[in-house]
């Protein structure tokens, strides 16, 4: 009897999961948010799902939510030693804290990202991901050739990398 109800208790999980997994595909964001929350309090999020329920609490804009979520992917990524996964969701965790005017966390969380993608044997997104930030923070501080020479160094790796969202 126990054996079914633990067998019926992780069928519904998945499905739950699921399910949330594909209300994030449909931007339903409302559902997504409700469907993986309730995943994460029953079992901790894999980082790829905390990335969608990261992506899905910032559309909906609870940026504090979202910005515990982003650095428990950032956290789970390094632990796996993804540090391109990492350092791209230290970039959704830096940007509202660079709108926001947090200049003195986001620098760190910039610098700290910067380094871990020293480590990185190629360039890749992540680099123009990063140089997007420093623009942000340039124009914030009103550098605004800073930010431009930024902004065109991460258009020209996006070329370089393939990602079109650069």
């Amino acid at each position: 009897m126990e054996e079914k109800r633990v067998r019926r208790t992780a069928m519904h999980a998945v499905s739950a999961l699921a399910q949330g997994r594909e209300h994030f595909e449909r931007q339903s964001w409302e559902n997504a948010h409700t469907l993986l929350s309730a995943e994460d309090r029953e079992n901790a999020l894999e980082p790829d799902d905390l990335v969608r329920l990261a992506t899905a609490t910032q559309m909906l804009g609870r940026d504090e939510e979202a910005a515990g979520l982003w650095s428990r992917a950032h956290a789970a990524y390094l632990t796996r030693n993804d540090k391109r996964a990492a350092a791209r969701s230290a970039y959704w965790l830096i940007v509202p804290m660079l709108f926001r005017g947090e200049m003195a966390q986001a620098g760190g969380w910039i610098a700290r990202t910067q380094r871990l993608l020293e480590e990185e044997p190629s360039e890749c997104a992540e680099h123009g991901y990063m140089r997007c930030a420093m623009a942000l923070r340039a124009i914030r501080e009103e550098k605004v050739e800073h930010a431009y020479e930024h902004f065109a160094e991460a258009a020209r790796i996006g070329e370089r990398t393939g990602d079109a969202d650069l």
